[in-house]
């Protein structure tokens, strides 16, 4: 009976430990298809950093083309901040991410909270 019950808990604690590790790869692999789908916006947004670069040259003269292309940037730049933090918000929910103490006055939160409200009211998105 004893030689039952220790095969059992042995079982038990083999499925727990096999579950524990496939969430944890789950949540990698989801992080990292999700990061891969990020990564055609921050190229663009990069490139577009570059030609108001080449735009502007070194005085820094603002053009209305720098002007357009670095709307067309804060849009971006916005876009990216919320599908970034939409997929924080899933693996927090769902994924292993949850055992990871999230301190929303950290240092990150807060630059990535100001870093939003500064692209929303240079976009006049401001609520």
């Amino acid at each position: 009976m004893q030689e039952l019950l220790l095969g059992l808990l042995t079982y038990a604690l083999a499925v727990i430990w096999y579950g524990l590790c496939t969430w944890c790869c789950g949540s990698g692999v989801y992080w990292l298809y999700r990061d891969k789908k990020s990564q055609p916006l921050s190229q663009r947004i990069n490139r577009l950093s570059y030609e108001i670069d080449n735009i502007e040259g070194v005085d820094c003269k603002q053009t209305p083309e720098s002007l357009a292309l670095r709307k067309a940037r804060d849009i971006d730049k916005l876009e990216l901040m919320e599908y970034e933090d939409d997929t924080e918000r899933v693996l927090r929910t769902w994924g292993s991410w949850r055992l990871i103490k999230n301190d929303p006055y950290s240092p990150t939160n807060r630059w990535r909270v100001s870093k939003k409200s500064e692209l929303r009211r240079n976009l006049g998105m401001e609520t």
